[in-house]
């Protein structure tokens, strides 16, 4: 039974790309990293290609390998990840966002800094992982900016600050991420990080709900 969903696996595999190459929608022999990092896109979202995360895999690297900053965040997630039949390697993962965050993709600072902070493939080292989240929230990457929020008001990795959670979570919350928004709900109501605002907690709240996040009693 493996053995024939190893044939099937690898059938589909060269099915596509020869199609692929039929149609003109792939050059196996394309050398510019832009190009290469376009057709990875393709193969991985299956664009005018059947999705196929080896060779999504494949030419990331051809890419990456030539600096192309992009790409290198993308293998990385793909190596973090192990999507597909991909070889799960938080070894490689670390290496290219740690290539990708050199090189300013605030995306990959973020996934760097969650590296540091479980200690994947790395020693842990809270002050690196904090240095990364906050690049990644100043960039402007949501997750980031949510994240910084729950540090902050949790106190994990960092003092207890209500005032930055709040600084935080809004500008997650600004950018429509449902679970600032109700975050920042939650201040305006006890008055944490900011004055009490009854009004700006139902706004909030409001806007939470309308993307399915709401908290009974509510």
């Amino acid at each position: 039974m493996k053995k024939f969903v190893s044939l099937f696996v690898m059938a589909t595999f060269l099915f596509n790309v020869t199609c692929a190459v039929a149609a003109g929608v792939v050059n196996e022999n394309e050398k510019d990293p832009a190009a290469q990092y376009e057709i990875g896109m393709k193969f991985m979202e299956g664009r005018e290609v059947g999705k196929n995360y080896v060779q999504a895999y494949n030419w990331f690297k051809k890419a990456a390998l030539q600096g192309h900053a992009q790409a290198q965040y993308e293998l990385a997630g793909l190596c973090a990840s192990g999507a597909g039949n991909v070889r799960q390697s938080d070894k490689e993962a670390f290496k290219w966002y740690e290539k990708a965050a050199e090189q300013g993709v605030g995306e990959a600072k973020y996934y760097l800094g969650e590296m540091y902070e479980n200690a994947r493939a790395t020693e842990k080292n809270n002050e690196k992982a904090l240095k990364y989240y906050e690049e990644s929230a100043s960039y402007g990457y949501v997750e980031a900016q949510y994240y910084m929020g729950e540090l902050y008001y949790n106190g994990n990795i960092v003092r207890k600050n209500y005032e930055k959670a709040y600084k935080w979570y809004l500008k997650a919350a600004e950018q429509g991420d449902k679970r600032a928004q109700f975050c920042l709900a939650e201040m305006y109501k006890k008055g944490e990080g900011t004055q009490k605002n009854e009004e700006k907690a139902l706004q909030y709240y409001k806007e939470a709900a309308n993307q399915g996040y709401a908290k009974k009693g509510i």
